[in-house]
């Protein structure tokens, strides 16, 4: 699991079959970032899911139907397990 506690800014590539979890208020994308297939995204609840584009940041992230991107809640456990350790005391919610 790689925790996500800067902002982008250089060309980054997030590595297919891992774990990110944004663990960053207001977390800004001022570069190149590349997500590749089979990668899981999760936001941190406590610190906030934003996720914003500076001048000059760029997204790529081209998953499939058979190797997905998967964009989830840190205290969601289907996607890669139990990032956040508590069994099923927590369950994420929307927004």
């Amino acid at each position: 699991m790689v925790c996500v506690t800067h902002d982008i800014n250089s060309i980054i590539t997030w590595d297919k079959n891992s774990i990110h979890v944004i663990k960053t208020y207001d977390y800004f994308v001022n570069n190149t970032l590349t997500i590749q297939p089979c990668t899981v995204i999760k936001s941190h609840p406590n610190d906030g899911p934003d996720l914003t584009f500076g001048g000059s940041g760029k997204f790529i992230a081209v998953g499939t139907v058979f190797e997905p991107i998967i964009f989830t809640s840190f205290q969601e456990d289907n996607h890669s397990g139990d990032t956040n350790g508590d069994g099923n005391l927590t369950f994420p919610t929307m927004g």
